[in-house]
């Protein structure tokens, strides 16, 4: 997309150049009282050719200068209608001038930081899209978070374990395999029984001992005594080692139910063993599960710092982040906001000057008007009254007056484009850093985006509306045939102007184009070969194209570029002169992408003076008439009149 290039805005320059070779010829004419003692006329005479001296010097200073000086002759509300006119004309071509000034300078100029602005914006833009596939990538890595299969692990764990209400893990009945609580609990109980029959059976066996001493005890006295004591004895002895056997049977039994204790709690603790080994491995694979998600998690959380970086910038100061940009692009906007400010004061001053030159020659014909018609016919006099209306025909102004306001809707629907542009990058990065949890850097975060489209193309298709309006009237009007011309051609861009409006607002451009196709259309019947330099879109196809608008100036055919917007070649406008050596040519690629439609350039004058505007009396002093805008020579003009007889 182009905005407001300086060849764009030369697509027009043929209607300057024919305006201001009338304009030069005013100058030629000797007008009635040329002599004029009046001061006032004197006054504003000196004024502007100090203006044309500062204008020459050709530095800014100088350029302030000479609009001042300028402003000062459009002031003289005493001078002539005749000097008003001129005056009022000469500033606001001056104005218009400036204003293109401000808007070409291909340093500082409104149309180079508005590149340089879009050329920030799809930085930040491309910038805001790396976020955006690292928000992507995050949103992938946290699909990838285990969720399923760390709660399957963790059900997995939690059956095995199991709990008051669920004591078998695997299976049912006598064969079922028992939870982990569940088999401690019968592990524990199973102990307990062991260490009870072991105690028992250690209980048993110490009285067996016990009995055992005691009836070896009586034994022994029953050898050593004699008669029924002995006897006693022995039967005492023999009882005990029956009490001992039987402590041993007893002592057996307790054996064997302590056998079946402990063969009962090693199978317990071996379940214990399996549930346990079991559970443990599937804490192990919930810990695989883990260690494989914090490696995922880790490269989300890289993804989530190299955003960050973007945004703020990182350690590395030579790669450039959207902070970087944006504060760059804040600096662009001002410097735009001083330019643009400038370039529409002074198209808004040249609006309104040329409006007053218009009102002033209106007043002018009506003074002469009455005193032609008084005159004889074929008096020399009423030839040159009759001479001096047609040329300061208010047409002409009308028509300088429209061809500012076209410049001043070009200007506006660069600055919509530049508006969108920024509305449409802050809602995408503001969604995107959104979602990566960072903020938006205040330059780029501007609320009142919305209102100033909104306000900017209201305000340039108001100025389009004007500019058609104008551009019928001055064509319309009876102002000579380069007036007819020029108003006409105008009208073409006007209409191709609101069609680039029409889109730059994402709306339909259909009706507007269809409208600029056919005034195009119009011209090309009444004047073939007269519209050298169009928009790709508004040339016509090569069965109805004039030889003369296809033909390319010599040395120069234009070539389309890659998008196909590139304008056709041209031919220079029949009649009109030629720029002057180092002066731009007066063609233009076409806008590219919607860009806004090219504003008719003022070439400047071959000594560097103003745009030649009617002079309203010849210099005192016999000074030359200013020369035509953009010529070596000035355009042929009607000699002077001879004196009235």
């Amino acid at each position: 997309m182009m905005f407001g290039a300086t060849k764009q805005r030369q697509r027009l320059a043929k209607l300057t150049v024919a305006v201001s070779s009338v304009m030069a010829a005013a100058t030629m004419i000797a007008l009635p009282g040329c002599d004029d003692p009046h001061q006032a006329d004197r006054r504003v005479r000196d004024t502007i050719v100090q203006a044309r001296l500062e204008r020459a010097k050709g530095t800014p200073e100088a350029s302030e200068n000479a609009q001042k000086k300028l402003k000062e002759a459009a002031a003289e509300a005493n001078a002539a209608a005749a000097t008003q006119t001129h005056a009022k004309a000469m500033l606001a071509q001056a104005q218009y001038e400036a204003a293109l000034a401000d808007i070409a300078d291909p340093r500082a100029g409104v149309d180079a930081t508005n590149r340089e602005i879009i050329r920030l914006i799809r930085e930040i833009n491309q910038l805001g899209q790396q976020i955006g596939a690292s928000n992507s990538l995050v949103r992938v890595y946290r699909e990838m978070e285990p969720k399923d299969a760390r709660a399957a692990v963790q059900q997995r764990i939690l059956e095995a374990t199991g709990d008051a209400t669920r004591t078998a893990w695997v299976g049912e009945g006598d064969a079922a395999i028992p939870t982990l609580n569940a088999v401690q609990q019968q592990v524990e109980q199973q102990q307990a029984a062991v260490d009870k029959q072991q105690e028992l059976i250690k209980g048993l066996q110490a009285k067996q001992e016990q009995v055992t001493g005691q009836a070896q005890q009586a034994a022994s006295q029953a050898e050593a005594a004699r008669g029924r004591a002995g006897l006693d004895l022995f039967k005492q002895a023999v009882g005990l080692r029956k009490q001992a056997a039987d402590l041993g049977n007893q002592i057996d039994v307790e054996q064997s139910k302590l056998a079946q204790l402990t063969h009962a709690l090693k199978l317990g603790q071996a379940r214990q063993q399996a549930v346990t080994t079991a559970i443990q491995q599937f804490q192990e694979a919930g810990k695989h599960i883990e260690e494989g998600w914090k490696g995922v998690e880790a490269q989300a959380v890289q993804q989530q710092q190299q955003a960050k970086a973007i945004v703020q910038g990182g350690s590395n100061k030579n790669v450039s982040s959207i902070a970087d940009r944006a504060k760059a692009l804040g600096e662009q906007l001002a410097a735009n906001q001083a330019k643009y400010t400038a370039a529409k004061e002074n198209l808004d001053a040249a609006i309104q000057n040329y409006e007053a030159a218009a009102a002033a020659a209106n007043k002018l014909r009506s003074e002469l008007g009455s005193k032609e018609s008084a005159l004889p016919s074929g008096n020399q006099m009423k030839v040159a009254l009759k001479t001096m209306i047609d040329v300061y025909h208010p047409g002409t102004f009308q028509l300088g007056q429209a061809t500012s306001q076209l410049a001043l809707a070009d200007l506006l629907v660069g600055r919509a484009q530049v508006l969108n542009e920024r509305a449409r990058l802050a809602a995408s990065l503001s969604k995107v850093m959104s979602e990566a949890g960072l903020s938006v850097p205040q330059e780029l975060n501007d609320p009142k985006l919305a209102a100033e489209v909104k306000e900017t193309t209201e305000e340039a298709n108001k100025n389009y509306t004007a500019a058609l309006e104008l551009f019928g009237t001055a064509g319309d009007g009876g102002g000579g045939d380069a007036v007819k011309k020029g108003g006409q051609s105008g009208k073409i861009y006007a209409l191709y102007g609101q069609a680039l409006l029409a889109r730059a607002s994402g709306g339909d451009a259909k009706e507007q184009l269809a409208a600029a196709q056919s005034a195009r259309d119009l011209v090309i019947q009444e004047s073939p070969g007269s519209l050298s330099a169009l928009p790709a879109e508004l040339v016509p196809p090569p069965s109805t194209q004039p030889a003369a608008a296809t033909s390319a100036p010599a040395g120069g055919a234009a070539t389309a570029p890659t998008d196909g917007t590139a304008a056709p070649a041209t031919t220079p406008v029949e009649g009109a002169t030629q720029p002057a050596e180092g002066a731009a040519p007066a063609t233009t690629p076409a806008p590219a992408d919607g860009a806004a439609p090219a504003t008719p350039a003022a070439t400047p004058p071959a000594d560097g003076a103003a745009p030649a505007t009617p002079a309203a009396t010849p210099p005192a002093d016999g000074a030359a008439a200013p020369a035509t805008p953009g010529t070596d020579a000035a355009a042929p003009a009607p000699a002077p009149a001879p004196a009235p007889q």
